[in-house]
């Protein structure tokens, strides 16, 4: 294990123990020479001769299978494997059939929208990503696997087949994204089997076993054809601090350089742990050895960015620089709101460019061009981009190990190494390519030497029940039908695949003897006795979490009753506060800091109940002063008599008729009623099963059953029991009625297959949402599509009365479905203000750059919130026979906000 390091947050790596604190900052020479090692190898570097194309034979035979069965190409990055998938739509699109071509990302599907569109004609290609729908009955379809997952909900819904003969999905390894990963198995499973399936995968380990399930579930061959050897020749190297290459590898492990430079007592840096290398003179020393273009991955936006200013003024070229303004003044004739973007002069001053989530969708486009056609010296990107996004160079360059994972830094693993270094390399462009590893702390560059020949990842299932999934199974499945759903899953084929052998023997045998142990018992056989013997236990479980849950809302309840306007406090850093303002509608308090200082002024804080360390049993007297500034000034710690100052020994207990423990109180006597409807409740071998008794060979058998039963069936009893768990409480809200078949509304709502769609369907019932106007519907949508941890401070002055108002009674509104959904374990979002102000002045039509400096956000940030309130708003669009009104108001809506520079061509 490696140390944490307080000033990023971020942990080393083990090897990195052996420095000392003080690290050694290096002076990079742009003039020192490459190892003489690598002369060999530089003399490689050039253009391959142009002959003709001559497909590979992995695509050849990818070709063939797929014209007879489903078929699985895994290659590296780069291998052509969209060559593949043109051959079989132009076999298919000659034969007048149909294609659905499926990616994960809406910048790739208008990439392939554009290359089949010139392939086959703009008649013959349609596009469909939630922002882009043209001619959607095209014979050729491009669009998001999330839109192909909702077709198949339709088609299943209507009971008909699905149009197509052969779908295609990009980018397959998504199968084992925790975030999105469902949606491809959810494909996957409902695809009915006479449409052939291609996919289309960057290199995994276990490509057989998920060939091998999906023959299990679609009871027709798979073949994998399996291709290993990258298109183009791959050499690692090293940049010494001192400017000096050399390889990372030789024969045995690390070349001798880098393992001195590694063995050293404290090995100098290029930069101090908290600053970029110098980014300027790399590209200097990769340019005087002709490694250029690159890819330079950093670990951040904010880095992204930075990097664009240690960039110097590149070499002049009359030609190349005469083609890069040519096409940078064509692109800004397309798209005029670039031409004021801050990051221009970069590209034509230094051929340089950074490409991250937090820029513009046009941007981002604009440097995909012209690194495309090698235009560009340099790209600086996170290594979101190493997937899905073409994006080719001569030379990868690498500053860390690790990346963000959302939550904290990680190690690369293999899969995420192999596909940032697909990049470097270009197929027909380049005869060799490289990765370039710079030392620096946050680099551990024995790991990178492994990467390099270890194998990728295996991909596992993440398939999870969300209540999209369940009200959408439900519209055309039975119960019994969904359980066999999910029988068919991935990770159930997985963990029948995995469980010990013998077990299934082992269980039954151990079935029988249970048997003799219950002779008259009241269920009807030894299997049910398991069954009712792990419900019990699960009943037990549930009702001492709703009493651990009840207590710690009692005390929450018990603490906002104290936090009245006077009472002295301390957080849990023994700050002494003031309650200036009662909880508001954000569940905080306004306090004032009460400074220990002389002469410091208090200071006014929101303060949430769970930052309360201990109450204090004075409640001050305040003045009658409406301004809580001047109120604040008006306090000090003089006031305080200290002598009769002590801490409230008890909290009064929260009020047992308080609304918010209505749902536990609800939930606890639901688990009760069914405790007492068990049939054990009356057996006569009541004690035999539950009570501790001298018999432990019963009790030790039926442990040893629950164990074997849960290995045998784990996934696919998580599944059925989430499952449940979800219809238990869309019965409870009205969606699903007692005989497991939706509702009324259980039907429309099951059309919004949204992030939350429990939270709007609430809305529309409710009718918290505005009927004829755009722009305010718009705005109160926003707050359920962001899922990034922004929190910025708006005033409500900023919005008009009404839209205020309106947001105000939806929150209020809504909170008893959220405390309902909380109680009962479903995650919930917060429901931020800013989005809806953000969203509004955007729609009434304030301009991009202003709206930017009044939030202080990025411009990717305010573009996702605009496209994905749109997606929103085009799903309630969907629901006109429930809601007319609100539906063309919706989709009036969605037209106003997407506009440039949100919208792309």
């Amino acid at each position: 294990m490696g140390y944490h390091d307080k000033e990023s947050g971020r942990r080393t790596r083990p090897w990195h123990r052996r420095q000392r604190t003080e690290v050694s900052v290096a002076r990079l020479s742009t003039r020192t020479k490459a190892d003489s090692s690598l002369k060999k190898i530089f003399a490689k570097i050039g253009i391959p001769d142009e002959t003709p194309f001559e497909p590979d034979p992995f695509q050849l035979d990818a070709v063939r299978a797929i014209e007879k069965a489903d078929c699985l190409v895994t290659a590296p990055t780069g291998s052509g494997k969209t060559w593949i998938a043109e051959q079989a739509i132009a076999r298919l699109h000659d034969q007048d059939k149909r294609v659905w071509y499926a990616t994960p990302l809406k910048a790739l599907s208008n990439a392939k929208y554009a290359e089949f569109g010139d392939r086959f004609g703009a008649e013959s290609v349609g596009i469909l990503t939630g922002d882009r729908k043209e001619n959607p009955d095209a014979p050729i379809v491009v669009g998001t696997t999330e839109i192909l997952r909702n077709h198949l909900y339709d088609v299943m819904r209507e009971g008909v087949d699905f149009p197509a003969d052969l779908v295609v999905l990009d980018e397959a390894h998504f199968l084992g994204d925790p975030d999105r990963g469902v949606v491809w198995e959810e494909v996957m499973i409902y695809l009915p089997t006479r449409i052939n399936l291609l996919m289309l995968s960057a290199t995994i380990s276990n490509a057989k076993q998920i060939a091998c399930w999906l023959e299990s579930i679609r009871n027709k061959q798979c073949i994998v054809v399996d291709e290993k050897k990258r298109p183009v020749s791959l050499y690692p190297l090293f940049l010494h601090p001192t400017g000096e290459l050399s390889p990372l590898a030789g024969k045995k492990g690390l070349h001798r350089k880098v393992a001195r430079y590694l063995n050293a007592q404290s090995p100098q840096f290029l930069s101090p742990s908290h600053m970029l290398p110098p980014v300027g003179d790399i590209i200097h020393v990769l340019r005087r050895h002709n490694l250029l273009p690159a890819i330079f991955f950093v670990k951040s936006r904010a880095d992204c960015n930075a990097a664009l200013d240690l960039c110097t003024p590149a070499e002049t070229r009359p030609d190349l620089e005469a083609r890069l303004q040519e096409e940078i003044d064509e692109f800004l004739a397309r798209y005029p709101y670039l031409s004021t973007h801050k990051q221009l002069t970069y590209i034509r001053e230094a051929r340089v460019a950074a490409h991250h989530a937090g820029q513009l969708p046009g941007w981002k486009l604009l440097v995909e061009k012209l690194m495309c056609q090698g235009l560009l010296e340099a790209v600086f990107a996170t290594s979101t981009v190493a997937a899905g996004v073409n994006f080719p160079a001569r030379t990868i360059v690498l500053f860390n190990s690790d990346r963000y994972n959302g939550h904290d830094f990680v190690p690369l693993d293999a899969t995420e190494f192999h596909q940032m270094t697909g990049r470097a390399g270009r197929r027909g462009m380049d005869n060799i390519g490289f990765a370039v590893a710079v030392p620096g702390k946050f680099m551990d560059i024995p790991l990178i030497n492994r990467l390099i020949s270890s194998p990728p990842e295996p991909v596992f299932s993440e398939i999870t029940v969300n209540f999209s999934m369940v009200l959408n199974l439900l519209l055309s499945h039975t119960p019994k039908q969904v359980r066999e759903v999910f029988e068919k899953s991935f990770a159930t084929y997985v963990s029948v695949e995995n469980r010990q052998k013998g077990i299934e023997k082992r269980f039954h045998k151990a079935l029988e003897e249970l048997s003799g142990f219950l002779p008259a018992r009241m269920c009807a056989s030894p299997l049910e006795a398991i069954g009712l013997i792990r419900k019990r236990r699960t009943l037990q479980a549930c009702l001492a979490d709703i009493s651990r849950q009840m207590s710690e809302m009692q005390t929450r309840i018990a603490t906002e009753s104290a936090l009245v306007p006077g009472r002295l406090f301390l957080d849990k850093k023994r700050r002494m506060y003031c309650v200036v303002r009662p909880l508001d509608r954000d569940g905080a308090c306004l306090c004032c800091l009460m400074r220990q200082r002389r002469g410091r002024r208090p200071r006014l804080r929101k303060i949430l109940p769970k930052k309360v360390g201990t109450f204090f049993d004075m409640v001050l007297l305040l003045p009658k002063i409406e301004d809580p500034y001047e109120l604040c000034d008006s306090l000090s710690l003089e006031q305080i008599d200290r002598g009769k100052l002590s801490f409230l020994d008890e909290l009064r207990p929260g009020r047992k008729n308080d609304a918010r423990l209505g749902p536990l109180i609800d939930r606890e006597q639901y688990f009760k009623d069914e405790f007492s409807q068990m049939a054990c409740n009356g057996c006569p071998h009541f004690k035999l099963c539950y009570k501790r008794t001298k018999a432990r060979s019963i009790r030790t058998l039926i442990n040893d059953l629950l164990w074997m039963s849960d290995s045998i069936n784990a996934v696919r009893m998580r599944l059925w029991t989430e499952f449940e768990r979800h219809v238990d409480f869309l019965k409870k809200e009205g969606f699903v009625s007692k005989d497991d078949e939706l509702t009324k509304d259980g039907v429309w709502a099951s059309q919004l297959r949204l992030d939350q769609p429990l939270l709007i369907a609430e809305g529309l019932r409710l009718d918290l949402f505005p009927k004829n106007d755009p722009a305010s519907l718009s705005a109160l949508i926003a707050p359920f599509v962001c899922d990034r941890d922004l929190d910025i401070e708006v005033s409500r002055s900023l919005l008009p009365k009404t839209v205020s108002t309106g947001f105000s009674k939806m929150v209020d509104a809504l909170a008893p479905l959220i405390e309902r959904k909380k109680v009962c374990g479903f995650a919930t979002r917060p429901i931020p203000f800013w989005t809806t102000v953000a969203i509004y002045k955007w729609a009434k039509g304030m301009p991009w750059e202003e709206e930017l400096d009044f939030l202080g956000i990025a411009d990717g940030d305010l573009a996702a919130l605009v496209i994905r309130t749109a997606d929103n708003l085009r799903q309630i669009a969907s629901i006109g026979g429930a809601y007319p009104e609100i539906s063309r108001t919706a989709r009036e809506a969605a037209a106003m906000i997407l506009r440039e520079p949100v919208l792309v061509d």
